[in-house]
């Protein structure tokens, strides 16, 4: 009989049969006398975990009224002497405890852990996990609460740094465009990655007004080009116009290190003075991103807090939130207190379209997926197609 224990992974495109090597290697260990209970296969979505199911199911009863397809499965299987009688008990033990089969989605499974520890996590034994229904009308309440709470000028001030002053978006989208695209980045880290440290001090006014008189007087090239450039750039210093100044081209010269203007050579006191205005014009665009930082920061902080609040309200969680919680949870305890909550011994875990596992979901599971494979009576079978990876469409 082919290994009954030993770990895998099987990288394949679509269409061709990864999923039906995972039913293979789930029925080998029911014919090798592991338990239903002991298995857990999953999957991305609950109709896929229901497609393995039956195909279990299905290829176990044809291999009992066929000779070919008992063939079939002995040798899909690697176990050349499994008998009628064999697959009949095994059907018998299946059918009497389908509700044991633990062949799920990963957020069904790690709903059923959050439930096993609710008194631990602080949650209700009657807390459900939110529909997409749910979640939006909660959101939308979200969006309203945190437009009451606001005072208008803070309101104002906020949206007008988030906008740069475009204001034609609506309020509720820019609040969504803003807080969706890093909403779980700022649940899963601390609050010093929002600090912008400041690389440069200001200029002072008196050394501006200096510089400036020592620009005007700068002996230039004969390029009236060159003269116009350097009259329009003080005009711009003169004006505090810091942008407009950070896109001037004899700026972007220098500060790439170029010695020519207009085919001139740029004389050293000019470049230095233009790249100590081109410090001022750093540290403008740094205070007007730490500007937008601190709205945004403001502005997700207040999202999650009224959002937070309004789920455990409704006594129940996202699956996002499932999995967030549990990438603790399953680093606190141990196989053991885990099988003996959730009434079942996992040894064996088989894991399809592998490729679909965000990293959340990957660092909850890490930890028993890093048991069975230390586990030389345990399996641990991975099947996935990098290529169709949702996390890899989405730029992960």
């Amino acid at each position: 009989m082919t290994d009954l224990f030993a770990n895998e992974s099987l990288r394949a495109s679509a269409g061709t049969g990864k999923t039906f090597q995972l039913t293979n290697r789930y029925m080998r260990l029911l014919l090798g006398g592991e338990t239903p209970d002991s298995i857990l296969a999953s999957t991305f979505t609950r109709k896929a975990a229901g497609e393995i199911k039956t195909r279990v199911l299905t290829r176990l009863a044809d291999a009992m009224l066929d000779d070919a397809k008992l063939e079939q499965l002995a040798e899909h299987t690697g176990n050349p002497d499994v008998t009628r009688e064999t697959i009949g008990e095994l059907l018998k033990t299946l059918t009497s405890c389908l509700h044991r089969m633990q062949i799920t989605t990963l957020d069904g499974f790690f709903a059923q852990l959050v439930r096993a520890f609710a008194l631990e996590l602080g949650l209700s034994p009657s807390w459900g996990t939110l529909s997409d229904v749910q979640l939006s009308g909660l959101k939308t309440e979200t969006i309203a609460q945190m437009l009451d709470g606001y005072q208008t000028d803070t309101a104002s001030d906020m949206f007008r740094m988030l906008t740069r002053g475009d204001a034609g978006r609506s309020v509720s989208d820019l609040i969504i465009n803003a807080v969706s695209p890093i909403y779980q980045v700022f649940l899963d880290s601390s609050e010093s990655i929002w600090d912008i440290p400041y690389a440069t001090e200001p200029i002072a006014e008196e050394e501006q007004k200096s510089l400036l008189k020592e620009l005007s007087t700068v002996e230039l090239p004969s390029d009236k080009r060159i003269v116009k450039k350097v009259n329009d750039d003080v005009a711009l210093l003169t004006d505090k116009n810091w942008r407009e100044f950070g896109k001037s081209g004899l700026l972007g010269k220098i500060l790439k290190d170029e010695e020519k203007y207009y085919g001139k050579e740029i004389p050293p006191v000019l470049a230095s003075l233009y790249r100590r205005f081109g410090e001022q014009v750093q540290l403008t665009l740094i205070e007007e991103l730490a500007g937008i930082n601190d709205a945004t920061h403001k502005l997700v902080r207040d999202y999650a807090d009224i959002f937070t609040t309004l789920k455990q309200n409704a006594n129940g969680l996202s699956f996002a939130d499932v999995t967030r919680i549990l990438k603790e949870l399953t680093h606190q305890q141990t196989g053991e207190s885990i099988a003996f909550r959730c009434d079942s011994n996992i040894k064996h875990l088989l894991l399809d379209e592998f490729q679909d596992t965000s990293l959340d979901q990957w660092r909850a599971l890490e930890p028993i997926a890093a048991r069975t494979a230390g586990n030389t009576s345990a399996a641990l079978f991975c099947v996935g197609d990098t290529k169709q990876a949702i996390y890899g469409w989405r730029g992960g």
